[in-house]
């Protein structure tokens, strides 16, 4: 109940605060969990190492903070678009290949 309470209201205020600070908030946090998660960090150097057998083990690093810091940007926009209004959204989103939707659609 209380970390009911707790996770709730770190949510709703999460979706007050302006973008520079997401990015600020962001990117310690990614760059903090990279280095306490050392499971998945393990994990992500190998699979880039495969991946990218010529980058150097700093070039790497870099690559997969860049994911974290990615992922934790992703999941506090998520955050904030919740309290936009459809019709705001709707106004500011621009949806290419619509007709292709539109088809689909009426295909059905």
């Amino acid at each position: 109940m209380i970390m009911n309470s707790l996770l709730e209201f770190f949510v709703k205020g999460l979706s007050f605060l302006p973008d520079f600070l997401i990015d600020i908030i962001s990117k310690i946090m990614g760059y903090t969990i990279y280095f306490l998660d050392y499971r998945h960090r393990k994990i992500a150097l190998d699979n880039l190492k495969h991946a990218f057998k010529d980058k150097s083990h700093q070039e790497r690093s870099k690559i997969c903070v860049g994911v974290y810091q990615h992922l934790l940007r992703l999941f506090f926009e998520r955050i904030k678009v919740q309290r936009i209004p459809f019709e705001i959204l709707q106004q500011n989103l621009v949806w290419e290949g619509r007709e292709y939707y539109d088809l689909y659609l009426k295909s059905r």
